[in-house]
């Protein structure tokens, strides 16, 4: 939904998402092919789910930096080690456990290199939301309680 279009090269193995124009994060900080990149890092880093759907695409620590990468604010970058149909990427990255954050509210609240995790989980509707989507969540407490409010700005 953050890109306007794609182009997939003829081996299948480089997909450029061109970021849509506007977007801003329920911070108010725009979206960015940046917010993607470190996105895909902090997910694939912090080894939680759903970072098993992009090492089975072959990322790892090692070539995450080089294979998905921003370049300049609008457009990002996928590089794959082997050739996947790109029905089946698109719906990887399309799911709902993956989500592009703010990468500048959350490398202000990192404890101890936990890219904010800690932050996300204990941060009130006072504070802003890390996402861009139709809902921010307001008050978050893990295996307790989710309410969310909706994004007038979606």
């Amino acid at each position: 939904m953050l890109a306007e279009r794609w182009e997939v090269t003829p081996n299948g193995q480089q997909i450029t998402f061109h970021m849509r124009a506007g977007v801003r994060f329920h911070s108010g900080n725009a979206v960015t092919a940046h917010d993607v990149a470190y996105s895909f890092k902090r997910l694939l880093l912090l080894g939680r789910e759903p970072s098993s759907g992009i090492r089975q695409l072959g990322f790892t620590p090692e070539n995450i930096d080089a294979n998905a990468r921003a370049d300049g604010d609008t457009r990002f970058i996928l590089t794959l080690e082997a050739r996947y149909a790109t029905s089946y990427v698109l719906a990887l990255l399309s799911s709902t456990s993956f989500s592009i954050l703010d990468a500048k509210l959350l490398q202000a609240n990192v404890e101890g290199g936990d890219f904010g995790s800690k932050w996300v989980s204990r941060r009130t509707g006072a504070e802003p939301s890390a996402g861009s989507g139709a809902y921010r969540i307001q008050t978050y407490r893990a295996s307790d309680l989710l309410v969310l409010e909706r994004n007038d700005n979606y």
